[in-house]
């Protein structure tokens, strides 16, 4: 994961600024992950307290021990570890948390695409904040620029459970979050896809116990669904999974836009 980074790095150092693709999908990625993991003063205001049970039952049998932004890493790690091979036990994926910004420079805020009835785009876009968004890049550990390996056929179902674990203790722990962006690993060098959840669209699944959202015991293996959750997995996200792509706003400012959902209609 560090020597794509820096690789990364590298490449960059080496291109001409006029040919940064803002306008490539594959750009996202390639941003958000060079990006110093931390965040410095916007992320610690962001992410200022960890979040409770409120003296409930207990929503989760884990949650993070740690506060600020430092749990946000640990949400990653524990997360991550649970996703494995079927036959190898490998962890394919690793997971790395992110401050919503380019460059150092906070996004000036996360824009969808106007719709017609019928699923058009009427060209316009809705832009929403991100002070309070938190963003999770899912990365292959043994492959560049976060691909998965080629030969690896990891079941896309089990990536967006994943990224509905992440988004949902984010949500649940970090009270400074109210939406959660969460990148998968790129299937090619030109399509970049995101999960894109709000607090609004899992309200009731924080109110209830997670075993209640994925109630299987183990965590399905990353190359291999399970049917018995596919049908909530397909409800929670495939509403709110999007191609991207990143564009200059005014004043230099950026945003991430989320463009057409992958194979559903958007939940604007």
């Amino acid at each position: 994961m560090a020597e794509a980074v820096r690789a990364a790095r590298r490449s960059e150092a080496q291109r001409p600024a006029r040919a940064i693709p803002f306008g490539g999908r594959f750009a996202a990625a390639y941003a958000l992950l060079v990006v110093a993991f931390g965040g410095g003063l916007l992320v610690l205001a962001l992410l200022a307290s960890g979040g409770s049970d409120d003296n409930g039952p207990p929503w989760s049998a884990w949650k993070p021990a740690k506060t600020g932004f430092a749990a946000a890493g640990e949400i990653a790690t524990h997360v991550s570890k649970q996703y494995r091979t079927a036959a190898e036990g490998q962890q394919l994926v690793a997971v790395q948390a992110y401050p919503p910004q380019f460059n150092t420079i906070p996004l000036s805020g996360i824009a969808t695409r106007d719709t017609t009835d019928n699923g058009l785009s009427t060209g316009g876009l809705t832009v929403r904040p991100s002070d309070r968004t938190l963003v999770y890049v899912l990365c292959g550990v043994a492959a560049s620029r976060c691909a998965l390996p080629p030969a690896a056929q990891v079941d896309d179902v089990v990536l967006r459970r994943e990224a509905v674990e992440l988004s949902l203790y984010a949500m649940k722990y970090l009270k400074g979050v109210d939406s959660v962006v969460t990148f998968l690993p790129p299937p090619d060098t030109q399509t970049l896809t995101a999960v894109y959840l709000r607090r609004s669209d899992v309200r009731a699944n924080l109110q209830r116990p997670l075993a209640q959202t994925l109630p299987l015991v183990a965590t399905p293996p990353i190359d291999r669904e399970d049917p018995g959750e596919q049908a909530a997995i397909e409800r929670l996200t495939r509403p709110h999974w999007y191609t991207t792509s990143l564009q200059r706003g005014a004043g230099g400012t950026t945003l991430l836009v989320l463009n057409e959902p992958v194979g559903g209609a958007s939940s604007q």
